[in-house]
Parts: structure tokens; C-alpha cells; sequence
């Protein structure tokens, strides 16, 4: 073993994901692995606090064995002894075995002080003497969280957390007590970043949710916190992409209550853009973000049409040829980046639009007579996902007024002839 680094991100994420698994089977499998392909600076990156303390929390006949061939690879580097160490005595780390005496610690001053304290049944502040405090914990094994059942009435509050694991999250994920809505509020307002995977462990859970801490959060796990019916978070705190996911996600959760109260069925669960909603969007009784809806109703359509506004439908993945007719009489700009396939009756319907631009931006082929149709449109066409397109193609969109700019078409991106013919004719400028 060598002091360089030899495994590429996407081993040394595997390799942990294997020590943090908790099973002995997996544990020793990494540890082969890294004897055999690590260098000193991996083991540094590897054996993060998290790992460390997965490792320490195994239980078996074999786990002092796997602890002794981990603790050869630990000893090697100072760094991660220094983690080890702080790992073994440090009191801020929740172990199974420190839940275990806290649980049993708790039912004794209940038990003892319950008596005393049972003439003041509603006292918030009796009620808190009683629960269990775990907000000393800087970190919690998967085990600690398979274990850890929440106060019946108030949740469980970990905002001393400042990592989660993704199998500590998952094991929060599977476990009964705390991702039952009867469970209340997991608070981890203690985290700054959440892990795609812990995520999506964390979504399932259906009471409160409370993340208020966090600072970095990918695009993938604000997807996946979207769906959670009861998310706490600081959107100002978070990057802007996770933000705007998130954001449109109570937009949508407060458009459907608004819906709901109006005795309206939305269908906004099956992402279907139906004729009630489409009413509601164009009297403007609600706010309604459009770009949510994967499919169009036809009359949905022939309503939309008559919208006095642009038209963000960006997240349409489908658009029949009947819906593409009714969009072409819409006298604004219309969004349909979302979309990847369209029919030629469909490009047909669209060449009639004369409301500004139509953005097609998710094509990434056109056929001829496609093409003929649409050089017929009066406004800006953006086909900037265009890689296909024939010779006699670009000869109809070489006709095209106004002409295609550089915003509209990547003339670098479509075969050489095709490039050609509609530079020549000043598009792609």
C-alpha cells in the first residue's frame, strides 16, 4: 500500500457505503478492497467520523476480528486516528448502546416521578422534563437510529446532528416508530448538507420534517424533499435550483388546497393538465404554476388558448396532435422545452402560432416535413436541442422569417451539410 491516492471518488464512495452498511459481510468486503487497491490518502478520505462510527458500533462473534483489520489501516494514517480516537471516548456520538441507557434511564424518572407530576397533565413544561434529551449528539449510528423511538406527543428533536450517514438515514427511514405520522416532528436542524440518499430516506417520513439548517442540498435531493407533506426548511439558505424546487412544490401544495376548497378535482397527483384546472388558471382565481403537468387534456388546450399571457407548459412530455391545433391559436409565447417527440401533425397544428416565439428546445431531431411546417411560424423558434436534421430539412427552415439566431439553433451541433444551408441563408448568426 502506497502513500498516493489510487481509487477514483466513485470506489471510495463505494468502499464507504460498504463500511457504513453495519453488516459484518459488507464490512469485511471493503476492508479486502482497500488492502488491496488503497493508498494512505485514501484511507484518510475513507474513514470518515461516520464510518469510524459504524465500526465501532458492530456487534457479532466476528466484529472484534473486522475491528482489529480495520484498526491496521486506521493506525496508518494520524488523521484518522486522531478520528478513531475521538470516535471511541467522545460522549457526543449516540451509539444503540448509549440509547439503550438513556431509554432505560427515562422510563426510571417516569416511572419515579410520574406520581408527583400527574396532577399537571397538560404542562408543556412537565411533558419536556419527561423526554429524553439527545441534543448532545453530534452524530448517530445506523444503529442508534434503527432503535430510537420519538416522544409520542412531540417528536424526536436531533438538532445536534451536524452529519447524517446515508444508512443512518436510512435506517430513520425504516424505522416504524419515527416515520409514523404519530411519531410528530424529527427535527435535524443541526445539518447544513443532505446526501441525495439520505434524501430520499428522510422523504418518506410523514410528520414534520425540520431541516432549517441546511446549506447545501443538489437539485436530485430537493426532488426528493418535495414530496415530503410536511418539509420545514430555510429556502433563502439553500442553492438557488434546490430552492426553486422546492418553492414550486408548496406553490403546487397551496394551489391544490385552494382547489380542494373549491370542491374542484385537480388531478394534480396524476400530473394530468385538465379542462377544471385550465379554467382556474385562465380566470385567474389562483395561482397556478403550469409547469408541473406532464399531459394536456385537448379541451385543456382549447381553453389555454384563449389565456391572455405567455404559456409556460415546459413540463409537457406529450402533446397530441388535437392539443398542438388548439396551442397553435395562441396569440402568445409558448414554453414547450419539456418536449422530445413531435409529430408532424403536431408541428403542423404549432406553425399557425403567431404569439411571439415557441420554444422546442428538447427536439433533438426534426423531420422534413416538420420542418416545412414550422418555417411557416411568424415568431422565434427555438430548436436548440436540434442535432438531426436532413439536407432538404434545413432547406425549409433556411426559408424561415425572422431567421434562426444563435439563441435559436447551434449550427455547430447539426451535420456539416445541413450547417451549411442555413448558414448560408444567415441563420445561426
Amino acid at each position: 500500500m502506497s502513500d498516493e491516492q489510487k481509487l477514483t471518488e466513485e470506489d471510495r464512495e463505494k468502499i464507504q457505503r460498504l463500511l457504513e452498511s453495519g453488516t459484518l459481510e459488507n464490512v469485511t468486503l471493503a476492508l479486502s478492497l482497500i488492502e488491496e487497491t488503497a493508498g494512505q490518502e485514501d484511507i484518510a478520505d475513507i474513514f470518515t467520523m461516520n464510518v469510524i462510527v459504524e465500526l465501532i458500533c458492530l456487534n457479532g462473534p466476528e466484529s472484534v476480528e473486522v475491528m482489529v483489520m480495520a484498526g491496521q489501516f486506521i493506525r496508518r494514517c494520524p488523521e484518522t486516528w486522531k478520528r478513531f480516537s475521538e470516535a471511541v471516548v467522545g460522549p457526543d456520538v449516540l451509539t444503540s448502546q448509549k440509547y439503550q441507557v438513556i431509554s432505560e434511564s427515562t422510563d426510571q424518572i417516569i416511572s419515579i416521578a410520574w406520581p408527583v407530576w400527574r396532577d399537571y397533565p397538560d404542562s408543556r413544561e412537565t411533558d419536556e422534563m419527561l423526554m429524553a434529551d439527545y441534543r448532545q449528539f453530534t452524530l448517530i449510528s445506523a444503529a442508534a437510529a434503527a432503535r430510537i423511538a420519538p416522544d409520542e406527543d412531540y417528536g424526536l428533536f436531533l438538532d445536534g446532528l451536524t452529519e447524517l450517514s446515508d444508512a443512518a438515514a436510512e435506517s430513520i427511514g425504516n424505522n416504524d416508530w419515527i416515520m409514523d405520522a404519530g411519531g410528530g416532528c424529527l427535527s435535524l436542524n443541526g445539518l447544513t448538507v443532505l446526501s441525495d440518499a439520505a434524501a430520499e430516506s428522510l422523504s418518506k417520513h410523514k410528520g414534520e420534517l425540520a431541516l432549517n439548517g441546511l446549506t447545501q442540498l443538489s437539485a436530485t435531493a430537493a426532488q426528493h424533499l418535495a414530496k415530503h407533506p410536511n418539509l420545514t426548511i430555510n429556502l433563502d439558505s439553500l442553492p438557488a435550483s434546490a430552492a426553486q424546487i422546492l418553492r414550486n412544490a408548496e406553490e403546487t401544495d397551496e394551489a391544490l388546497e385552494n382547489l380542494d376548497a373549491m370542491n374542484i378535482d385537480s388531478n394534480l397527483s396524476t400530473e394530468i393538465l385538465t379542462v377544471e384546472v385550465a379554467d382556474v388558471f385562465v380566470t385567474g382565481e389562483i395561482y397556478m404554476d403550469l409547469r408541473r403537468f406532464k399531459t394536456i387534456e385537448n379541451s385543456a388546450a382549447t381553453i389555454l388558448s384563449k389565456h391572455v399571457g405567455d404559456l409556460w407548459l415546459n413540463g409537457l412530455t406529450e402533446l397530441t396532435d388535437a392539443a398542438a391545433k388548439s396551442l397553435g391559436k395562441h396569440k402568445y409565447a409558448l414554453d414547450l422545452d419539456g418536449l422530445t417527440d413531435l409529430s408532424d401533425a403536431a408541428a403542423d397544428g404549432l406553425s399557425n402560432h403567431e404569439g411571439g416565439y415557441i420554444k422546442l428546445g428538447g427536439l433533438t431531431e426534426l423531420s422534413d416535413a416538420s420542418a416545412e411546417s414550422l418555417s411557416k411560424h411568424k415568431g422565434n423558434l427555438c430548436l436548440l436541442g436540434v442535432i438531426k436534421l436532413s439536407d432538404a430539412a434545413a432547406q425549409s427552415l433556411a426559408n424561415k422569417e425572422p431567421k434562426l439566431t444563435s439563441w435559436h439553433i447551434n449550427l455547430d451541433n447539426l451535420p456539416a451539410s445541413a450547417a451549411k444551408i442555413l448558414r448560408d441563408a444567415g441563420h445561426g448568426v
